[in-house]
């Protein structure tokens, strides 16, 4: 029988995107709500977490303003979109360097 949801992972900011990593997730969240105004686009960061959902590393990414969709490119490297810049961002992930792709 269904069980109802459960809680996989808390982190201190709100989730946007979420891809899976091999060991892990990566997480394209903000630091603030929506409903906190235009503040949130100013709070964009990434959460690497574990298999377990522990956050393992934050990777900031203050020049993005709404990643809201990921997707994998292979060799730790990801795209991310930003729908209020128009922008496709590329993350590597193991080194943190975020730049536009």
């Amino acid at each position: 029988p269904y069980a109802g949801p459960a809680t996989f992972a808390r982190i201190d900011a709100h989730p946007i995107s979420i891809l899976p990593l091999g060991e892990g997730w990566l997480v394209a969240a903000h630091g603030e709500a929506f409903i906190a105004g235009p503040g949130f686009t100013a709070t964009n960061r990434f959460l690497v977490l574990d298999a377990s959902g522990k956050v393992v590393r934050t990777i900031a990414a203050p020049e993005a303003r709404f990643l809201n969709g990921m997707a994998m490119l292979g060799d730790g490297r990801v795209l991310a979109a930003d729908s209020i810049l128009g922008r496709i961002w590329e993350l590597d992930v193991p080194s943190g360097a975020l730049v536009p792709w």
